[in-house]
């Protein structure tokens, strides 16, 4: 979140709620991008190795699609 507030100053209101408006209205519109939210609360949480496989994703869309969901995803580290 405080990302997110960086951004509101750095680049102003106006071009972070249309960055967040085109974002929305891609989600709206593809089902995939749909799923990936409805996939992780209903798993709880998951590895991005585990969103590859379970989603039958390639890297290159699941980059494309985490990059659109970021501001609704939240990330953490596995320590081992």
């Amino acid at each position: 979140m405080y990302n997110n507030v960086m951004k509101v100053k750095e680049n102003g209101f106006k071009e972070y709620l249309r960055d967040f408006l085109i974002d929305l209205n891609r989600i709206i519109k593809d089902k995939t991008i749909k799923d990936i939210p409805i996939y992780l609360k209903n798993k709880g949480k998951a590895t991005y190795s585990e969103i590859l496989r379970d989603m039958k994703l390639n890297i290159g869309k699941l980059n494309y699609y985490l990059k659109i969901l970021e501001s609704l995803i939240e990330k953490g580290r596995r320590v081992l």
